[in-house]
């Protein structure tokens, strides 16, 4: 990953990993659905198969980069409004997939963000919207799903 600062001092970085496939923790109320228990942790597969889907490599574009894992969009849809949240960056019009992993170009303008990156901050978050289904299987030999 190359990183280039330009005359705004923000940082434009090449082929950053925006999301990939795998197995992740999540709270039961960051699931939302309404059978789940609220501070339980459950491991979500977020499929290849789900993840590498044009539609789904296409809604990642343009994407706000923020910090932590909140849900932009109006407050009556239950959800934060932008204004309320410090933007970090943001995501380009090209994301494309390699192996399991989905790439994009991004541009950090938050001094935060940029600081946060330099002390060890690995993830920003996107915030984008997936339908969850309940189903439990293995994957790659780690478990997921309501029982696991």
């Amino acid at each position: 990953m190359a990183k280039v600062i330009d005359h705004n001092n923000f940082w434009y970085i090449e082929k950053n990993p925006i999301s990939r496939a795998g197995i992740f923790p999540y709270l039961g109320r960051e699931i939302g659905l309404p059978d789940l228990e609220a501070d339980k942790i459950y491991n979500v597969l977020r499929s290849e198969k789900e993840l590498m889907n044009p539609e789904a490599i296409k809604s990642f574009e343009l994407l706000p980069i923020i910090k932590g894992h909140r849900m932009l969009g109006p407050a009556e849809n239950g959800l934060t409004p932008a204004e309320n949240i410090p933007q970090q960056g943001i995501v380009g019009e090209e994301v494309f997939a390699q192996g399991d992993t989905l790439y994009a170009n991004i541009k950090i303008t938050s001094e935060q963000a940029k600081d946060d990156i330099n002390n060890g901050l690995k993830e920003l978050s996107l915030g984008y919207f997936c339908e969850w289904v309940k189903e439990s299987g293995e994957y790659k030999g780690q478990p997921f799903g309501h029982s696991a």
